[in-house]
This record gives C-alpha cells, sequence and structure tokens, in this order.
C-alpha cells in the first residue's frame, strides 16, 4: 500500500513539473513573442523609395523583466538571398548607402534579448525609384495618341518603339527622364518605352483648365494655362494639388529658370513672375514684344516667338526692367523658339514658324539676321534639335538636317498633311517602294530602304491606287481617276485625269490592259480608255441603282461590290455596253464594299456581316458556299486572298487572318488588334499600336508581311510567327501636335 502511495506522489510530483515547466516555455514564448520588431519604413511594398539617404527604421521592442534589447539588420535583393548586414544595434533604424534604381529590396529585423531569446520581423520589401531611360528617345503626339521613337540607331529615320492612347490633345511635353508630362497634365511611365503606362489619377486630383504649355522641374508642373499660370505639386504623380496661381491676360508659352517664370503672354508680349514662394508668385517685370507665343531663356536674354514681329531678343539682366535688344522678323508669324544650335564661332536660334522651319543669326545680337535658306513645305508649330537634326510637327512632320547653317531647306524625311483627312486608304508594294493612297494628302511613295516618302498633292481624296508599270492609278473621290507617272519614284507626277462630274465618287479603280474601270458610288461601274494616259476618256458604264465600292476584273467579267446589292457580275466583253449576268444578294445586315476574285470564289467584304464566299464557277447563278463574321462591331473593308488564307480589313483597328482551304466553313487563325479591344477573341496586340480605322491589308507571301492601311497611316507588319509579330516600319499619317527628343 506505501508503495502505491509512494509511485502516486511521484507521479503528482513529475505532472506538477511538467505543467509548470510547459507553462514557463509558453510564457517565454509569449515574451518573445512580444519583441517582435512591427511597423517599416518604407512601409511595407513601398514604391519609388528615394535612394538618397535611404533610412530604415521600425518600431522598438519591449523585452520582459528589463531585458536589453538588441537587433540585427538582414537586408538583399530577394527573400532567399538577405545576408547580415547590421548586428547587435541597439538603435531602431540603419542607414543603407548605395542603393540602384528601379529594383526591390527585402530586409528584416532579428531581436534578441541577454538571455539569448531571439524573434524576427516579417520580410519586409521596398522598391526604389525608376531609372532614367537612356537618351535617344523622341516623343510626338499624333491624333489621340503618344508614339514613341527610338532615334539612337538612325537619327535620320526614328524607328517605331511603341505608343498610347492619351485622354486630351497635346501640343506640349516635359519629361523628367522616367515620366513624361502633357500640358493637360497626362502623366505618363516611360521607364519602360516598349509599356508605356498611363498614371491613374485618384478622384478629385487637380487638372488644369485649356492648358497650352507646361514645364516640369524639382517636383513642380508650371503650366499656362488660357489667362493664368498655374504652379502644381506634383510629387504624388497620382494626386497632383495646385499650390499656386498667377493671373495674366492671356498666356501661350512658359519657360523656367531658377527663381523665375518666362510667360509668352500674348498681347501682354514677355511677363517674368518671381516663384521662389511657390504659393504667392508675382509679376516682377515685363515688356511688351507685340503677341507673344514661345519664350526660351539662354544666359541673360529672353528669346520671343510673336505672332506679329517675328523674334523678338529682350535683355533680362534686371528682372524688373526687361529691355528689348532687337527684333527680326520672320516674313510670317512665329509660333515656338525650337532651339539654339552652336556651329563653331557662330550661333543659330531656330523658330517655327507659319513659313516653317526658320534661323536667325544670333553671334551678335545686334545685327541678328534671318538666314535665306529655310525649310517651308508646311507651317510649323512645334519642334525639337538633335545633334545636326530639327525634328518639326504642325501640318505634318518632318526630320530636317541642319548641320550645315546656312542650308537646310530640304527635309530627310517628310509626311505632310496639307489638308484635313490624312489616312491611308489604300497601298501597293512595288519592289523596294509603297504606293500609298493618302486621302486629302494624294499620292505618296515610300521608299523601304532609305525609309523616304515622297509625296504628290492630288486635289480630292485618295481613296484606292492600283499600279500597272510605271504609273499609279488612283481613285481620288469626287475628283475621279488621276493617272500619275512613277517611273522616278521620287518625283511623280502626274499626266492625266478623267472627271466623271461632282457627283461620281470614285471609291475603287481595278486597271486592265488599256482600260480602267472605276467603282464609282451612286454612278456604278465606268469603264475608261487609259491606252492615251494625257487624254483617258469614258467609254461605257453599268449601273444597278445601287453604289459599287469595289471592283476586280478577270478576264470578259468584272466582279462588283454592288453595296445593298450584294456580288453584281458584269459582262465586260463590249466595253461600250456591259451588261449584268449574275448578282447574288450578300447583304442582310451588311452592306458589300471589297471584293476579290480567285479562282471559281469571289470573297466580298460585306461590312458587318464580315467575308461571305460566292461559288461564280457559273456566272449566271452565283451561290454562297461559306461565311465568317469577326462581330457586328467590325466593319469589314477590304479583303485580300493569297492561297489557304484570307486578309480582312476589319474596320475598328483590326486585320485578322482566315483559313478558306474549307470553303464551307471559313475559320479564323489570327486577329491582330491595334487597339486592344476587349471583345476580341485571343487578340495580339501589336507594339501597343492603334492604328485606328483600318481601310485596306495586303499579304506579301514573300517575305511573310501584312500591309495595313489605316486612319494613322501605314505600316509593314512581319507575320511569320502569328505568336510574336512586329511592326517592321510605319509611315505616319496624323494630325501632330507636341514633340520631344530625350
Amino acid at each position: 500500500m506505501k508503495r502505491v502511495i509512494v509511485f502516486l506522489m511521484v507521479t503528482i510530483t513529475m505532472l506538477f513539473f511538467m505543467v509548470s515547466c510547459f507553462h514557463q516555455s509558453e510564457k517565454a514564448k509569449e515574451n518573445i513573442q512580444t519583441i517582435a520588431p512591427t511597423t517599416p519604413e518604407p512601409v511595407d511594398g513601398a514604391k519609388n523609395v528615394s535612394i538618397n539617404h535611404l533610412c530604415l527604421k521600425w518600431k522598438g521592442s519591449i523585452g520582459s523583466e528589463g531585458d536589453i534589447i538588441s537587433y540585427d539588420v538582414y537586408f538583399g535583393e530577394s527573400q532567399n538571398s538577405m545576408k547580415l548586414v547590421y548586428k547587435d544595434l541597439d538603435e531602431t533604424s540603419v542607414n543603407i548607402p548605395e542603393l540602384e534604381k528601379s529594383k526591390t529590396y527585402y530586409w528584416k529585423v532579428v531581436a534578441k534579448n541577454r538571455k539569448g531569446e531571439e524573434i524576427s520581423s516579417k520580410v519586409w520589401s521596398f522598391t526604389t525609384e525608376k531609372k532614367m531611360i537612356q537618351n535617344g528617345y523622341m516623343f510626338v503626339y499624333g491624333d489621340g495618341m503618344l508614339a514613341i521613337y527610338d532615334v539612337n540607331s538612325d537619327p535620320e529615320h526614328p524607328v517605331f518603339v511603341s505608343s498610347i492612347d492619351l485622354p486630351h490633345e497635346s501640343t506640349s511635353f516635359c519629361f523628367d527622364g522616367v515620366y513624361l508630362y502633357t500640358e493637360d497634365l497626362d502623366i505618363i511611365d516611360l521607364s519602360d518605352v516598349k509599356n508605356p503606362e498611363l498614371i491613374e489619377k485618384h478622384d478629385g486630383a487637380y487638372m488644369p483648365s485649356d492648358a497650352r504649355d507646361i514645364v516640369v522641374t524639382n517636383g513642380y508642373a508650371y503650366i499656362a494655362t488660357f489667362d493664368k499660370l498655374e504652379i502644381v505639386d506634383i510629387s504624388d504623380k497620382t494626386n497632383p494639388k495646385k499650390i499656386g496661381m498667377y493671373n495674366t491676360g492671356y498666356v501661350y508659352g512658359v519657360y523656367v529658370d531658377g527663381n523665375y517664370a518666362y510667360l509668352a503672354a500674348g498681347i501682354s508680349g514677355l511677363e517674368i513672375v518671381d516663384i521662389s514662394d511657390k504659393a504667392n508668385p508675382k509679376k516682377v517685370g515685363n515688356y511688351d514684344t507685340g503677341t507673344a507665343y514661345g519664350v526660351y531663356i539662354d544666359g541673360n536674354y529672353a528669346y520671343v516667338a510673336d505672332y506679329d514681329n517675328g523674334l523678338v531678343i529682350v535683355d533680362i539682366t534686371n528682372k524688373t526692367n526687361p529691355i528689348k535688344v532687337t527684333s527680326v522678323s520672320t516674313n510670317g508669324s512665329a509660333y515656338e523658339i525650337i532651339g539654339i544650335k552652336i556651329y563653331g564661332v557662330q550661333k543659330n536660334i531656330f523658330l517655327g514658324t507659319e513659313g516653317g522651319l526658320k534661323a536667325v543669326d544670333i553671334t551678335d545680337l545686334n545685327k541678328a539676321y534671318l538666314i535665306d535658306s529655310y525649310f517651308d513645305d508646311f507651317s510649323v508649330h512645334h519642334g525639337v534639335i538633335s545633334g545636326d537634326y530639327a525634328y518639326v510637327t504642325g501640318d505634318g512632320y518632318a526630320v530636317v538636317d541642319i548641320s550645315n547653317q546656312y542650308s537646310f531647306d530640304k527635309p530627310i524625311y517628310e509626311y505632310v498633311d496639307k489638308y484635313s483627312n490624312p489616312s491611308a486608304y489604300s497601298g501597293v508594294h512595288v519592289d523596294d517602294y509603297d504606293i500609298i493612297a493618302a486621302g486629302d494628302s494624294g499620292l505618296a511613295i515610300y521608299n523601304e530602304t532609305t525609309r523616304k516618302t515622297y509625296t504628290l498633292y492630288l486635289e480630292g481624296t485618295a481613296r484606292d491606287v492600283f499600279v500597272d508599270d510605271n504609273y499609279a492609278y488612283v481613285a481620288n473621290y469626287y475628283h475621279g481617276l488621276e493617272i500619275v507617272d512613277i517611273s522616278d519614284k521620287t518625283n511623280p507626277k502626274k499626266v492625266g485625269d478623267y472627271d466623271p462630274g461632282y457627283f461620281y465618287s470614285v471609291e475603287g479603280v481595278y486597271v486592265e490592259g488599256n482600260y480602267a474601270y472605276l467603282a464609282a458610288g451612286d454612278s456604278g461601274l465606268v469603264i475608261v480608255d487609259i491606252s492615251d494616259k494625257t487624254k483617258p476618256k469614258k467609254v461605257g458604264s453599268y449601273n444597278n441603282f445601287t453604289k459599287v465600292y469595289g471592283v476586280y476584273v478577270d478576264g470578259d467579267y468584272a466582279y462588283i461590290a454592288g453595296f445593298d446589292k450584294g456580288l453584281v457580275i458584269v459582262d465586260i466583253s463590249d466595253k461600250t455596253n456591259p451588261r449584268k449576268i449574275g448578282e447574288y444578294n450578300t447583304t442582310g445586315l451588311g452592306f458589300a464594299i471589297g471584293i476579290y476574285v480567285d479562282g471559281d470564289y469571289a470573297y466580298v467584304a460585306n461590312s458587318y456581316k464580315g467575308l461571305e464566299i460566292v461559288d461564280i464557277s457559273d456566272k449566271t447563278n452565283p451561290v454562297k458556299v461559306g461565311a465568317y463574321s469577326p462581330g457586328y462591331f467590325y466593319n469589314v473593308e477590304k479583303v485580300y486572298v493569297d492561297g489557304n488564307y484570307a486578309y480582312l480589313a476589319a474596320g475598328n483597328s483590326e486585320f485578322v487572318i482566315v483559313d478558306i482551304s474549307d470553303k464551307t466553313n471559313p475559320t479564323k487563325i489570327a486577329a491582330y488588334d491595334t487597339k486592344n479591344i476587349s471583345e476580341i477573341t485571343s487578340p495580339v496586340k501589336i507594339k501597343n499600336y492603334d492604328y485606328g480605322y483600318i481601310y485596306d491589308v495586303k499579304f506579301d507571301s514573300n517575305n511573310n508581311v501584312v500591309y495595313v492601311a489605316g486612319s494613322m497611316g501605314y505600316m509593314q507588319i512581319n507575320v511569320l510567327k502569328p505568336d510574336s509579330v512586329r511592326i517592321n516600319w510605319k509611315i505616319p499619317m496624323s494630325d501632330f501636335g507636341a514633340i520631344l527628343i530625350w
């Protein structure tokens, strides 16, 4: 019995000690848990952290019973590569030197007490401020978007990199190496130039109204709005805040230098504003130049582009009393100071003017004079100088060689938009050239090797082009048919035309032998004898009370895209008396706009209904055999067939490749969306470039490239690998605005 009692007492004692140890262990564990470091600075996951004098901080630990706490800091570029960088610290902060930009770092803090117990914080991270991109990129605004070009490899022919839609039109850019700012304070992150990103702003973030110019420096944006200078804190790109304002009558341009902003203040001339107190900018001086549109500061002189007086030079040594030095007429209104270039001892200042790009020799300010040679192909509103080149925009875009201070009248590359409808409607590839129907700008010829464009203005709207031997036949809408000699591609010359009258709208043209067949809108099919290129004459026509938008000729038959009549087959063996022999109404919800014939099949671009395939082996009884529709929102305008594939110009920024090996069941194999529209199934984005409305598409099977004509221009796309298409080159045709080179 005694043994049992002793055994029970021992057992109870052991259990007591076990429980006591367990509780002590739990208590120790609780003590250790209470000393874990928290509240990191920078906060966990922070972005754009400055690398200048970076200090890591954390909330200090609390030990039990007066324990002394020390800290070890681990730091690295990944969670698995963190190394001990500081040991046994008694402070709750530490400086971290020599960090890189655009990189994510990881860190943790281990707290220790004098008993040797320790506990680690969570692993925290932060990403440093973005690294400036390398020099050599050009930024151009055109028709609703920012386009980015590389000018490093070939300054004469900038290479397209990417683009992004902008919510506002832009006439002014400013760039800090990472972010590009427009005058409307659209902020674009360009740290990755291949993938530009528009910064989304918070609700209530400041946005200027009627902005005209912008300068960004030291975390502030200085914006010239209609009648005031506004100063905006942009340290938080997602939430810009206006902090100061100076009211004036008009303001077109702004230049900031030190503590002063210089305003091109319209009829008030040049105004000088002290901005040392950002919240309370004050005018300190002004000089009436006439009507100031742009201003540029160099040393103690302000150079003003004046609408009335050309270049006005003002001494600003005394800010409170600026004094005119001289003025030089630019023989037309001056819009902007583009920049200064030094040639040895000579110094030229370049201006964008009503009459083009002009320069004034300012070597001796008292004897400044306008240089005789100048580029005058279009009015220049904006521009930038980089090395020996001036890149200018306005009623066009041009790269001008300014290496010779006395001669710069010829552009290296140029696209001229003399009128209001810049678009590429159609194109033909011939040898090393692309012959392009360029809307209101006429006929454009692009050399793919030299990357030069040659233009011939044709009054009207060039909608289609057909090339036969050394002649281009242009469907010029209300101005009929134009015949252009392109034997010298660098100097195209109009040799003849046929104008059927104002009510004829020539949409398309097809040439076979000595005849041109015109898709003449409401006037139907018109046949023109072109044996004498200088005097083409009508010999016959067919009109079945329908609009004709497209025509394809094969032997003695013309196949017409007859809008609401669908496919119409016309016997043209007698050119003077063409007659309909067959018809298939492809319409319904769509309208026949384009046509292509290959063997016994006609392929009809049927607008909203997509592609329709018609068996024409029996010309008198054409029969539909298959169809493909990309969706109601995609207006198929043109179709091109090569082998077992049809290439569709699908209107809203898309071209589609369709497998037609089975005519009864055509199947889409790829859809290339230049606007990344969400409704498209598995779209492939082409370098983020929106080519607007797609009018025409053609395929070159020898080189595996597609030529796309659209409202933004003309481009060649490599489709050798459908999953990694790329733009080989493009010709911009657009309304151009701001331009800047970094």
